[in-house]
């Protein structure tokens, strides 16, 4: 599975696009299911402590947006899908998934809504 997004960062408010596409074997491609899934920087605070260095590291695990949930159908193997962001999103690094429902192939891709 491909997945592409059009831009690496959007403003809040903006509508970021996603080339999704897959490759099937036999006659080319064929109509396929997909299911998004989008985790925003707003997920449960962790330290990274790297092994021989003394800097420790904040992040915050990727939290699933379950109002941004959908599903899709790749016609002959490709979609665009547009995900419309809101104006009060929380900036930072956000991710998407995509699922293919019945092989379960996934791809992911990470973009930044300042």
């Amino acid at each position: 599975m491909e997945l592409l997004p059009t831009k690496k960062e959007v403003k809040a408010g903006e509508t970021v696009e996603f080339e999704i596409g897959l490759k099937v074997t036999g006659d080319g491609r064929a109509n396929h299911v997909v299911r998004i899934d989008v985790s925003g920087p707003d997920g449960p605070l962790h330290y990274e402590v790297p092994v021989d260095v003394k800097i420790l590291t904040m992040k915050h695990d990727p939290k699933p947006l379950p109002h941004y949930r959908v599903q899709g159908v790749l016609k002959e193997g490709k979609w665009t899908y547009r995900l419309p962001t809101a104006l009060n999103d929380a900036p930072g690094k956000w991710e998407l998934q995509a699922t293919d429902v019945i092989s379960g192939k996934k791809a992911v891709v990470n973009f930044e809504v300042r």
